[in-house]
């Protein structure tokens, strides 16, 4: 049988030892979460970086058409300078030898004025836009989608308060739209021109994963016709979220054809 001080020490040894665990335990719980909160950061920063790479990628691709053009306004330039040149005859070049003034090619300065000025008359009749939702909507049936933030409004047609583009001038028009939507989720969209639906998309999500749809459809479109995306006018199982975030847009975009 245990003597009294004996027992005494065994049930401080056990307290102790319980008390050694529990410190053990919230020590690594702690380490779990600073862990979670480094991952979380991680992938922040390459969701970051992945943007500032699209970013270049698409700088990148416009300086590519920009040096392309120059270059063609170039040839044509030095085309049209050459083209069909004088020649004299013989008796001419002697007699003129000394007074004929030697050939001026054209400057640096003022291949970059012409190549500039057909710049802007190429731009000038663009009609482009590019809109998304500043976040997340709950539509109802035949509800407009409310792109409000406008990236790209060449021609000044769409309109961020209603979400709707007029067309500045007739054409034949592409355009596209791109809708994520949160699990659980389920809508028909439609691309509507005036009154007329002339395009339209599906999607119905799963638990327990967001998913993106994209559709585009080409249209002729006359001077002041709206056109605008909206929920189906007659499907009554439009429900869920559609969602708009920094790391997927929900986006409206159109140009016209040259």
């Amino acid at each position: 049988m245990l003597s009294w001080p004996l027992f005494v020490l065994c049930l401080l040894f056990l307290e102790t030892q319980g008390r050694s665990t529990e410190n053990i335990l919230e020590k690594t719980l702690e380490d779990v979460e600073r862990l979670r909160a480094l991952v979380l950061e991680l992938k922040d920063n390459v969701s970051n970086q992945d943007q500032r790479i699209s970013d270049l990628l698409l700088s990148q691709t416009i300086d590519r058409a920009r040096i392309k053009t120059l270059e063609d306004g170039y040839k044509t330039l030095i085309s049209e300078k050459n083209c069909n040149p004088r020649v004299p005859s013989d008796d001419g070049i002697r007699k003129n030898r000394t007074r004929d003034a030697p050939r001026k090619f054209p400057s640096t300065d003022d291949i970059m004025y012409e190549v500039s000025a057909t710049e802007k008359r190429e731009t000038e009749n663009v009609i482009a836009f590019y809109a998304y939702m500043s976040g997340d909507f709950v539509p109802g049936i035949k509800h407009t989608i409310p792109f409000d933030t406008v990236i790209t409004n060449k021609g000044n047609g769409f309109h961020s308060s209603t979400g709707v583009f007029i067309a500045p001038g007739p054409g034949y028009y592409v355009f596209t739209w791109t809708v994520r939507m949160t699990h659980g989720s389920q809508h028909s969209l439609e691309l509507v021109v005036n009154s007329s639906v002339k395009g339209a998309s599906f999607m119905r999500t799963h638990d327990p994963e967001d998913q993106t749809i994209t559709a585009t459809a080409a249209v002729y479109v006359n001077q002041n016709d709206d056109v605008y995306i909206r929920t189906h006018g007659s499907y009554a199982y439009n429900a869920g979220n559609i969602r708009s975030d920094t790391y997927s847009r929900t986006s409206f975009a159109g140009w016209r054809l040259a």
